[in-house]
């Protein structure tokens, strides 16, 4: 059974979760859409941490792996929309 091991949120829209299967998922609370990193978003064994600033993505695994992310606007949403993706660096 799968189940979400952490949580982090970015600019108190986003909510950005890490689980046991190693996924990282970007989750937008006001439209409920769900979105991957690009890249490599999942870890092999399960996530233990995220956590986040304005402009990256941190996620750590039980295995003492970390991934890093990079959170760019979109390049057809405008100033403020918060239309935002995360791909790996």
């Amino acid at each position: 059974m799968n189940s979400v091991n952490a949580l982090s949120m970015w600019h108190q829209k986003f909510i950005i979760s890490g689980d046991t299967d190693g996924r990282v998922l970007v989750w937008d609370t006001i439209t409920g859409y769900v979105t991957r990193p690009e890249g490599a978003y999942k870890h092999k064994v399960s996530v233990t941490a995220v956590a986040c600033n304005d402009k990256f993505v941190y996620t750590s695994a039980s295995d003492m792996t970390m991934l890093s992310y990079e959170i760019t606007a979109k390049d057809d949403s405008m100033p403020g929309d918060y239309q935002f993706f995360m791909k790996s660096l």
